[in-house]
């Protein structure tokens, strides 16, 4: 009989205890704050040393290097973006 409530007695602590829900966990992302190296110096052309391309080159050159400074400003506001 002591047996039999010592039995009943485990068998209730082990269902009880698998009862229970199990704990959330909840993670939380913390933006960290990003550094972006100072903007290089682009070297700089005169028109004499541009006077052997043509002129759809040298339009090809100026669209170029302004798609580059945009592409630069859109990265340097997304690393800005993460200083709050």
């Amino acid at each position: 009989m002591k047996n039999l409530k010592i039995l009943n007695l485990i068998i209730f602590l082990m269902i009880s205890g698998c009862a229970q829900q199990p704990t959330k966990v909840q993670y939380v992302y913390l933006p960290v704050p990003l550094e972006h190296d100072p903007r290089p110096e682009f070297p700089k052309l005169k028109g004499s040393e541009l006077s052997c391309l043509s002129d759809e080159t040298k339009n090809t050159l100026t669209k170029r290097d302004k798609i580059m400074k945009n592409y630069i400003d859109q990265l340097e506001t997304i690393i800005d973006t993460t200083k709050k």
